[in-house]
């Protein structure tokens, strides 16, 4: 049985009306299912972004075929099935990978000594002292006599010192004691240079022996130019050989010669 949309009506003059053009029935595209995440997901991850609906392609609308004329035969056979809109599969969102649970760290022990309650503080009571009676002792008691310290006998008024007098003894000793030093070596120091003198005078005397020795007689100005000394003191050393017997002296005045 022919579809009655599609065969063609006659009117009063014969004439072959086409019939109106139906437009193809699009299907509605099926929403895609909201896809529900497995595990929960915590506070602190931000929600999945929702998968965004795809458009789907528009499918080209199907020809229409002409209806054939009164006379003509239908020679394009029945028609052809519509082809069945294709539906794309949603794009299946991967599950979001749960954040590995986070374990709390154990808090440290913390020991806690019990407190004893201090001890209740008792107020003292105040013992009145007892008064114990004398013990009199049938004996009376002798008095010790105290040992009595040795006296030093009195000073003698002659003996007794003020502290000015004992300071200028103690002065004076002090003082003797220095001048007796002092002496001492004034002494070596005077035995000293007379033992330097009288080494000096035996070697001047040595040197006039060796230039009589030498020269043969000298008078008392070769003496001083010889030691570089006074007419008195050549005249002293000339003397003291002639004394000793080492010189003899001959001629009288500025001519005497010494041998």
């Amino acid at each position: 049985m022919d579809d009655p949309a599609q065969t063609p009506t006659l009117n009063q003059d014969q004439t072959v009306v086409p019939p109106a053009p139906t437009e193809p029935v699009q299907p509605e595209p099926i929403p895609p299912e909201p896809t529900i995440p497995e595990t929960p997901i915590p506070a602190a991850t931000p929600p999945a972004p929702e998968p965004e609906s795809q458009p789907q392609p528009e499918q080209p609308s199907a020809p229409v075929p002409e209806a054939p004329g009164p006379e003509t035969p239908n020679l394009a056979g029945p028609p052809e099935p519509q082809p069945e809109p294709i539906v794309q599969p949603a794009p299946q969102v991967p599950p979001e990978l749960s954040p590995a649970p986070v374990v709390p760290e154990s808090a440290p022990t913390i020991n806690i000594e019990p407190v004893t309650p201090p001890a209740p503080i008792v107020p003292s009571i105040p013992v009145p002292p007892v008064e114990t009676p004398p013990v009199i002792s049938s004996k009376p008691e002798v008095p010790q006599p105290e040992p009595q310290t040795p006296s030093q006998p009195p000073i003698p008024p002659e003996q007794r010192m003020s502290t000015a007098e004992l300071l200028e003894s103690r002065r004076r000793e002090f003082q003797g004691q220095i001048d007796q030093a002092l002496k001492t070596e004034q002494d070596q120091r005077r035995v000293l240079a007379n033992q330097a003198r009288a080494k000096q005078k035996s070697d001047r005397l040595d040197k006039i022996m060796q230039s009589v020795q030498t020269h043969g007689p000298v008078s008392n100005q070769d003496v001083r130019d010889l030691l570089h000394v006074s007419q008195s003191t050549a005249t002293d050393y000339l003397k003291s050989l002639v004394g000793r017997g080492m010189l003899k002296v001959e001629g009288a005045g500025n001519q005497q010669k010494y041998h």
